[in-house]
């Protein structure tokens, strides 16, 4: 009796899983999208922003996190 109640449950909660992804991907949930520029160049898609300007911004955010100084704690 009781491996009936496991398996009747186990197959209710596959049952909602499985309606709740049905519903969501019939909605057409997906991924935000990013905007795409096309290159006047080769038509291949560029994404905004050249990788040197994301790494210059990233070192500076580093350098600036690391130069922060640290709170003093009382002992």
């Amino acid at each position: 009796m009781r491996s009936l109640f496991s398996l009747v449950g186990l197959l209710m909660v596959l049952a909602v899983i499985g309606w709740l992804a049905k519903t969501q991907l019939s909605r057409g949930a997906a991924a935000p999208r990013v905007p795409m520029v096309s290159s006047p160049t080769d038509g291949a898609p560029v994404l905004p922003g050249s990788p040197t300007n994301v790494q210059q911004q990233y070192r500076k955010a580093l350098e600036d996190a690391l130069q922060a100084p640290r709170p003093m704690q009382d002992p």
